[in-house]
């Protein structure tokens, strides 16, 4: 996904997860056109990791009637993400960063906020 989108809150099924994100293309992307919900947290769970928004928490709240489903946002590893973008970035350059490439190299830390 391109915009970023924060799939924090609760819901009470996959079905109602997609729909009020407008993800019904995604979810037809990841399990085809005639999906259907079947273990909502764990279903929820694997598209928001297809998205590559691997920050999530998805739990189910018990005794609970409706909007069961909690998704969580974990802040603490957007923040890891980034230093190890940021490494990563190092580790293309590392043996051969001369002076024509060191702006290239600032500009993607810049980008990660570092």
């Amino acid at each position: 996904m391109s915009e970023v989108v924060d799939f924090s809150g609760r819901y009470n099924s996959t079905y109602d997860f997609v729909r009020r994100l407008n993800l019904d293309e995604k979810a037809k992307e990841l399990w085809g056109a005639d999906w259907e919900a079947e273990f909502d947290a764990e279903q929820i769970s694997e598209l928001t990791h297809f998205l590559n928004q691997n920050y999530y928490y998805v739990s189910v709240l018990e005794h609970v009637d409706e909007d069961d489903i909690l998704v969580t946002k974990i802040d603490g590893l957007v923040e890891l993400d980034k230093y190890k973008k940021a490494y990563n970035i190092l580790m293309d350059y590392y043996d051969s960063i001369s002076d024509e490439e060191k702006p290239i190299v600032d500009k993607q830390l810049s980008e990660l906020g570092l």
